[in-house]
């Protein structure tokens, strides 16, 4: 018999006197990271308070440092377990299969075919005969050139046979869709990704950003949350505002291997006094920064889905951002912000004035994007996606092949 490796046997029968009439649905996170649940907003914990608000007992299992279990709230836990890996695609969560064995899921979700941890987790629920839900997110492959041929021969192999014996599958994006039809074309449901505004409803002392770091009052400012890296392009931003007035500036809240060439940057074009490097800050810490900014800016290569552009519309900050997957699905140019296809600071610098020029279609994308996001995008709104992909995964009566 699998033991219990989280909870004493006492426990594990209370658990299970309390649960049992609830469906249980396992999330796991296949991408092996280790990530700060204090300062990076994880979807899966939002869609799994959502799913437990209505009726759903949820585990997640997340990497982590060592084996342990974490409480969310009422029906939500998260499983630690360790890993070992090459990278976040290729590597191997130790005694998954127990402790999928231990939760006993009703239904398993996996997500993104380019991971093995997907296909070994799928696996288990072929050999259990538990019914298994695929969310995928990217739409693109790799950009390294010598990975780039061995990802797409991986996801020949593995993802494809993932998508074609899976009981479901759901998509963030439509460039999630088209990438997936690209490898096997069956039924893709939308399964967009919500915010949790919970993680903004801690109360906390409003902080004047402005005040404290000593910005003009009537200065427009420029946002950029994340991690400095090179395909998000800080060094553009930076380069563009040394085009625009100087009435504008710009913070950068984040950390990663390319600030400390930004701020070689910003001291070369000798705008160190419209620069604001703010370290990595705690999700209750954002609202601040956000309610002080005028225009988030995202020149990034690739995103996912980008949570930080639903996060910058709740707080009606409107998003300038390249066309990647997730900002071609959450903005409607000119409408709920403002999409351009380039890199070049000049056009980027054109583009800002642009936005501030036209007063009053700013102020249109301002007052409309809050409630967008509230109406739509929270995520007891899009969990309905994720339901949905569930009951018809489990009326499903096709056996794995």
């Amino acid at each position: 018999m699998f033991q219990n490796p989280y909870l004493r046997n006492q426990d594990f029968n209370v658990i299970n006197q309390l649960d049992f009439r609830l469906m249980h649905i396992v999330i796991v996170q296949t991408a092996l990271s280790y990530l700060d649940n204090r300062t990076y907003n994880r979807q899966e914990i939002g869609l799994a308070k959502a799913l437990s608000n209505n009726g759903y007992k949820v585990s997640l299992i997340f990497a982590g440092k060592k084996k342990s279990i974490e409480n969310v709230c009422n029906n939500v836990d998260i499983y630690y377990l360790k890993c070992y890996k090459l990278n976040q695609q290729i590597g191997i969560y130790r005694n998954l299969w127990q402790t999928l064995d231990f939760l006993h899921p009703d239904l398993l979700q996996i997500h993104e075919i380019g991971m093995f941890m997907s296909y070994y987790a799928f696996k288990w629920s072929q050999s259990r005969n538990i019914k298994c839900v695929l969310i995928q997110g990217p739409y693109e492959l790799t950009r390294k050139i010598f990975f780039k041929q061995f990802e797409f021969l991986f996801d020949k192999l593995f993802g494809t046979y993932i998508l074609k014996h899976i009981a479901g599958a759901g998509c963030k994006t439509e460039a999630a869709t088209t990438f997936l039809k690209g490898f096997y074309n069956r039924s893709y449901l939308p399964t967009p990704v919500g915010l949790d505004e919970s993680r903004f409803n801690i109360k906390e002392n409003n902080v004047d950003i402005k005040a404290q770091y000593g910005i003009n009052v009537d200065s427009k400012v420029l946002l950029y949350i994340g991690v400095i890296e090179k395909r998000r392009h800080v060094d553009a931003l930076i380069k563009a505002l040394s085009k625009l007035p100087k009435t504008f500036v710009l913070l950068i809240v984040g950390n990663g291997g390319e600030k400390k060439a930004n701020m070689e940057l910003m001291k070369n074009l000798q705008i160190e006094d419209r620069v604001y490097f703010i370290p990595k800050q705690p999700q209750e810490k954002l609202p601040s920064i956000y309610n002080a900014a005028d225009l988030f800016l995202l020149a990034s290569d690739y995103e996912i889905y980008g949570m930080v552009i639903l996060e910058s519309m709740y707080y009606n900050v409107p998003v300038l951002s390249t066309k990647t997957g997730g900002a071609r699905s959450l903005i409607k140019d000119n409408e709920t912000g403002y999409l351009i296809d380039s890199l070049n600071s000049d056009e980027w610098a054109l583009k800002i004035k642009s936005i501030f020029r036209d007063t009053g279609l700013y102020s249109k994308v301002k007052n409309t994007i809050h409630n967008y996001v509230n109406n739509n995008l929270l995520w007891e709104k899009t969990c309905i996606n994720y339901i949905d992909l569930y009951n018809k995964a489990l009326d499903d009566d096709n056996k794995f092949d």
